[in-house]
C-alpha cells in the first residue's frame, strides 16, 4: 500500500481546497504531537476547527451557478455561495485564534502557531478573493449608496489581525 496521499490532476481542485487541506493535514500533524493529557480535549476541538473551514467551502463550490440560469435563481445561488463562503472564512478567523489561545496555554509550540496562523491568513485572503471574483463573475445588484450588499469588503481583515 502506498504511503502517498491523492494528488489530484491539475485543475481538478480549487486552489482554496487544496490550501484548506494543507492545513487540515499540518494542523492534524500537530495535534498529534501534544501532550497525551492535551490531546483530548484541545486537540480535538482544534481538528474540528480546522475542519469547519473545508466543509464550508465544499458546500460552497457545491452550489451551483450558470449564465443559463434566470436572474432571480442565480442571484438566490449566488447568495447562498457568498453566504457559505463567508462562514469558512469567519471558521478560519476563529481557527486562528483557537489556535493562539493554544499557543498562550503553551499546548503548541511557537512554530506550530506561526504556521497555522500563516496557512490560516493565506487560505482567509483565498476565499475572500474567490468571493469576491464570484461577486463580479455573477453581478451582484448594486444597492442605492452604491455599494454590494453581500460584498461586507469593509469587514474583511486578517484572521491575525488584532482587534482593539
Amino acid at each position: 500500500m502506498s504511503t502517498t496521499p491523492y494528488q489530484p490532476l491539475p485543475g481538478e481542485q480549487l486552489k482554496v481546497l487544496h490550501v484548506s487541506e494543507e492545513l487540515c493535514l499540518y494542523t492534524f500533524q500537530a495535534t498529534r504531537k501534544m501532550a497525551r493529557a492535551n490531546r483530548g480535549s484541545l486537540g480535538m476541538r482544534l481538528e474540528n476547527a480546522v475542519l469547519k473551514p473545508m466543509d464550508h467551502i465544499l458546500r460552497a463550490n457545491d452550489v451551483f451557478l450558470s449564465p443559463d440560469m434566470d436572474d432571480k435563481t442565480r442571484l438566490s445561488e449566488l447568495e447562498e455561495r457568498v453566504r457559505l463562503q463567508n462562514k469558512a472564512k469567519h471558521a478560519v478567523h476563529s481557527l486562528t485564534r483557537l489556535a493562539h489561545v493554544m499557543f498562550l496555554l503553551e499546548t503548541i509550540t511557537g512554530k506550530q502557531y506561526t504556521q497555522i496562523a500563516k496557512k490560516s491568513t493565506s487560505l482567509y485572503w483565498m476565499i475572500v478573493a474567490w468571493r469576491d471574483s464570484d461577486l463580479k463573475r455573477w453581478g451582484v445588484p448594486e444597492s442605492p449608496t452604491g455599494k454590494s450588499p453581500s460584498k461586507g469588503s469593509s469587514t474583511d481583515e486578517s484572521p491575525t489581525d488584532e482587534k482593539g
